[in-house]
């Protein structure tokens, strides 16, 4: 089985990201459109996709704070390429695109479907469905690893002896599956954690669980 975390397939992996942005056009897409940022190009193209979307539904969408895509949109609006209509809640505006929205889209649509449609010319039907699954598949992927970081908590280690032993379980566990090293013993730097990771009066150790409250890793300074 391929070891995904070779230093040598991550770069290649985002060796590759890199030149799939470049050759689909997104640097040069920028040169003749000032002020303009990728984060308006999304941002427009899915309130194009979304009639109506909200402000907030579109930070969740685009992984921006709301303050930066408040001025995004601010600034779509300046151009007359999207408009802003009240909602129940006037705090949050329904998102719509205008007539040039539509026609800056077709811009996009015409700058990028010609390499895309050019490219698949050059793979056979298995290959080009094969790259679409790979893409979704990546894409989830990404996805689900950052949902999951975003549920991680780090917390002070804290009296807890089963808060203790479950951190020593998990080192146990790398110790003597991950690196095969024959471990009989409790550890006892973390059963005496207050003394051995000592600095001005607080006990500098600290672990982290995932959304289930399972710990995931550890470290004592």
């Amino acid at each position: 089985m391929l070891n995904m975390k070779t230093e040598e397939y991550i770069s290649k992996v985002r060796g590759a990201s890199r030149s799939l942005i470049r050759e689909l056009g997104m640097l040069q897409l920028n040169q003749d459109r000032t002020g303009k940022t990728p984060q308006h190009w999304h941002a427009l193209i899915e309130v194009d996709r979304q009639p109506r979307i909200t402000i907030s539904e579109l930070s969740e969408l685009l992984l921006l704070s709301f303050s930066s895509v408040s001025r995004i949109v601010d600034s779509l609006v300046k151009r007359g390429l999207v408009i802003a209509e009240a909602g129940i809640d006037k705090r949050e505006k329904k998102l719509l695109i205008t007539a040039d929205g539509e026609v800056e889209i077709a811009r996009i649509d015409e700058f990028s479907n010609p390499r895309i449609i050019g490219a698949l010319n050059y793979l056979s039907d298995k290959d080009q469905l094969a790259i679409l699954d790979a893409l979704e598949k990546y894409s989830e992927a990404l996805k689900q690893n950052r949902l999951d970081s975003e549920q991680v908590k780090i917390l002070t280690l804290s009296s807890s002896r089963s808060i203790r032993k479950q951190v020593m379980n998990m080192i146990d566990n790398i110790q003597k599956h991950e690196f095969s090293i024959p471990v009989t013993e409790d550890i006892p730097s973390i059963l005496k954690a207050e003394d051995t990771y000592h600095f001005n009066n607080t006990c500098n150790f600290w672990y982290a669980i995932n959304g289930d409250g399972v710990v995931i890793g550890s470290i004592g300074l």
